[in-house]
Parts: structure tokens; sequence; C-alpha cells
């Protein structure tokens, strides 16, 4: 281990002590997480898993679709199309150099449609998708605020969820999520979700 030999070579004498000591040993850990890609700081990018992603991405038509689940007055969740984020998203695309289908034909599928807490689609339902919008890939955006009693007041979680999802084979490509809050939010999630960040 790197890490280990480094300190087993530091003379304490010559670091100034105990604390110095420390102080090096705490560089050294933080140098060693930053390089090396750990999780703690950031989604590690395995560059295979990358490649793979990029692969399954390359060359397809997209159509995007964005719910956000929100409360009835009666109590439970009910998931809701929202044009302006699906509108956010189409334009992320088009930044990326992708194309993508109007959600036109598929209107009526999105309207009929009563979606899980997850914001998932049924298998028929990505197939009718598919052949109506003439695309290969689905990038479906669920959004969802919740309430946590906390001790001293509630407070509201957020979640922003993005997945690619392939219209023939029915699979989840890739899925991203953040906690940030904003229509910016959805742009810089499209560019994670094609591993472009």
């Amino acid at each position: 281990n790197i890490l280990n030999d480094s300190i087993r070579r530091l003379d304490r004498n010559q670091a100034g002590g105990y604390s110095s000591f420390m102080s090096l040993r705490s560089f050294l850990c933080l140098s060693l997480l930053l390089h090396g890609g750990c999780g703690l700081l950031g989604p590690s990018r395995n560059p295979q898993v990358t490649e793979a992603v990029r692969n399954q991405l390359k060359d397809k038509h997209f159509i995007t679709v964005v719910y956000e689940g929100v409360t009835k007055k009666e109590g439970g969740v009910e998931n809701v199309f929202r044009f302006q984020q699906s509108a956010l998203l189409d334009e992320a695309l088009v930044e990326l150099k992708q194309r993508v289908s109007d959600r036109g034909p598929i209107q009526s599928i999105l309207e009929s449609q009563r979606l899980p807490d997850s914001g998932s689609f049924k298998g028929e339902d990505l197939t009718k998708i598919g052949k109506a919008s003439g695309a290969d890939i689905l990038i479906l955006g669920h959004y969802s605020t919740r309430s946590r009693e906390g001790l001293l007041s509630t407070r509201q979680e957020h979640k922003l969820i993005l997945r690619a999802i392939s219209l023939q084979s029915l699979e989840v490509i890739n899925s991203v999520q953040t906690e940030a809050l904003g229509d910016d939010e959805w742009k810089k999630l499209a560019r994670v979700l094609f591993r472009e960040r």
C-alpha cells in the first residue's frame, strides 16, 4: 500500500512531532482520495463503464419525458407530466448533439398513463412509445418532493432522477440522480447521464 509505505518512511523527528505527522498523514490520505477516483468526493468513473454507456447511446434517436410526483389532497402521490422540464431535457440533448423526437405522437400514451411512485412505464407502454415516436431510447425524468418531519421543523427533500431506457430491449442503460433543485439541474444531470461529465 503506497500510503502505508509513505507513512512508515516518514521520520517523526524531522516532521516536527506527532501533530505534524498526523497532518501529513491526513494530507496524504486526502491526496490519494482525490487522485484515486474514490467515490467519497464524487462518483467514480470506471472508463469501461463510461465507454459502454456512451456506445449504447451513440447514434440513437431519443424522446424525453419528465414526470413529477405531486401529493394529492386526499393523500398519496400522483405523477403528473411536466412539459417545461421535458423541454429542458430536449434542449440539453440538442446541446449534446443528439437527435430528439417530438412528443406529439405519444401524447395519448402520456395522458393515459397512471405511473407508480417510481415514475416507471409498463413494458407494453415503452414498446408503444418506441413505435409511435420512432425513438430508440426514452430519457425518463422523475421529480419528487417529500416532507420529512424533524424534531423542530418539517423540511422538504427533493430528488431528480434521470434514466436512459432502451425502447427495444426495455433495459435501463444508465440512471443518475441528484438532490439539487432548479431548471439547470436537468441539463447538468443529462450531461452526467451521457457520461460527458
